[in-house]
């Protein structure tokens, strides 16, 4: 039988992550901000502790959790203008934003 110390410890490292970089995380608490994310259908873990983005609803981060590479919040009832800070998202290579309703342009340094 492991030690209940032991145990807690386990349980503690299994539900923690490693840390996405402070303008990664200022970027998506943009996005939060400026498309109504207190109005989304689902927001679960948004806001939450640094630490925890990786597991924010529709974020998926690489394999070792130390950058963001995916947004997937289509037909999540965004609202609003894309944040230009969502260009300090360096390694994202899939984003999902269908079937909301965003306006303006987006950020430049998609070069799109």
């Amino acid at each position: 039988m492991l030690p209940l110390l032991l145990v807690a410890q386990q349980i503690f490292q299994a539900n923690t992550y490693a840390a996405i970089s402070t303008s990664e995380r200022n970027a998506l608490l943009d996005l939060y901000s400026s498309t109504g994310g207190a109005s989304w259908m689902i927001s679960t873990g948004w806001l939450g502790d640094e630490g925890t983005e990786c597991s924010w609803y529709g974020i998926i981060c690489d394999q070792d959790g130390n950058t963001i590479i995916e947004i997937s919040l289509g037909g999540n009832n965004l609202t609003g203008d894309l944040p230009s800070s969502l260009g300090d998202l360096p390694n994202l290579q899939y984003l999902d934003l269908y079937n909301n309703n965003l306006t303006g342009s987006i950020p430049p340094c998609w070069g799109i």
